[in-house]
C-alpha cells in the first residue's frame, strides 16, 4: 500500500513566531502585524510567485530588523518540531512493507535542506 504524509503539523509542527519574533527589534510598533505580513506573503513563496532571496529581502525590511539574510534564513529553518508520534507510524509502516510518499506546499528556504536536517524523511520515496 502507498500512504502520503504532509509535512507541515502532521511529521513536523512548525511555528513561525518565536523564531521570526527574535528578529524584531524591541522599540519597533506592532510586532503582531509585522508577523501576520510575513505569513501572508509567505503564500507568495510557496506558491513561486516569488523567489527565496527577494522574500527575505522583503521580509528583513517588513520586520525592521537589522539581521543579515542569512540570520533570517537560520531563524526561518528554526521553526520545525518533530511529531514523534507521526515519525513512530511512519517507521513502522515502512518495515511493514508500505511505500511512503511525502507531499508539501515546502518553500525553497526550507527545501532541501529540511531532508538533511531530518534524515528520517529518507524512509520516504
Amino acid at each position: 500500500m502507498t500512504i502520503l504524509f504532509d509535512i507541515g503539523n502532521v511529521l513536523l509542527r512548525f511555528d513561525y513566531k518565536d523564531a521570526l519574533l527574535a528578529l524584531i527589534p524591541s522599540h519597533l510598533p506592532d510586532p503582531q502585524a509585522r508577523l501576520k505580513l510575513l505569513d501572508e506573503k509567505r503564500n507568495d513563496l510557496e506558491s513561486g510567485r516569488i523567489g527565496a532571496e527577494d522574500f527575505v529581502t522583503w521580509s528583513i525590511q517588513t520586520l525592521g530588523s537589522t539581521a543579515q539574510p542569512e540570520e533570517f534564513v537560520q531563524a526561518w529553518r528554526s521553526i520545525f518540531t518533530p511529531i514523534q508520534e507521526t515519525w513512530d507510524l511512519a517507521e513502522k509502516l515502512k518495515a511493514d512493507g508500505h511505500r511512503l510518499i511525502l507531499f508539501s506546499n515546502i518553500n525553497p528556504i526550507h527545501s532541501p535542506w529540511i531532508y538533511e536536517a531530518y534524515p528520517v524523511f529518507s524512509l520516504f520515496d
